[in-house]
């Protein structure tokens, strides 16, 4: 299972930090009670109750992606791989499955983002699917107003504090103290070395728009 400190308190599939706000939900990957296939308008009955309790099926998620989006969402791109009851013969790991699962599979290698906005690497199936289950796409004016602060931000790392002459143009520029001005550098040095690792919201959005930040 992963847990909020394994996850950094971010939702597994949004990159959201919600903690402050919401207590989050523990998701499972392959619902418990019944499921949705592929473009089916009803439920399929029974779900991967045998999963109920099993930790490789369980994620942290915000409420949101959880309860509004995913719900009982599991499609296949083949149905006759899907493992329907405990002792079927199929197996879950041949399961031709159209959600990327963050507990199993990197997903960059499905999703990309174009600014502020997802979109699938290539076009292909599994990450437009992603997309459209968790309605990552609901973030895009939050994610934006992150990316231009970051940029902001970013303005000012290339300031050398040590160096008067770009200390003066900035206090000129800016209408700031040369206090102010370091304070600010500081600032954007800290988020410029952090802003890009697995702990910071966004993370993946953060990497496709300013891939020269420190992911380590």
């Amino acid at each position: 299972m992963s847990l909020p400190c394994d996850q950094y308190e971010k939702c597994c599939f949004c990159e959201s930090k919600f903690l402050e706000t919401s207590h989050g939900d523990v998701e499972h990957f392959r619902p418990k009670g019944a499921y949705k296939i592929l473009n089916a308008k009803s439920l399929t009955y029974p779900g991967y109750y045998w999963l109920a309790y099993d930790w490789s099926n369980l994620l942290f998620s915000c409420e949101r992606c959880n309860r509004s989006y995913k719900r009982s969402s599991f499609p296949l791109q083949n149905e006759t791989t899907r493992k329907p009851f405990h002792d079927h013969a199929n197996l879950l790991a041949n399961e031709d499955c159209l959600l990327v699962n963050p507990n199993l599979e990197d997903p960059a290698v499905f999703i990309t983002f174009k600014e502020e906005t997802p979109m699938p690497v290539a076009g292909n199936l599994k990450g437009k699917k992603t997309i459209e289950a968790f309605g990552l796409e609901r973030l895009n004016s939050t994610r934006l107003d992150y990316l231009r602060i970051l940029e902001l931000a970013l303005i000012f790392t290339d300031i050398d504090p040590t160096n008067d002459n770009q200390l003066n143009l900035a206090m000129k520029t800016f209408n700031f103290s040369k206090a102010q001005v370091k304070e600010k550098i500081a600032k954007a040095t800290n988020l410029y070395n952090s802003a890009a690792k697995d702990t910071a919201k966004f993370a993946h959005c953060v990497r496709c728009k300013f891939p020269h930040l420190p992911r380590t």
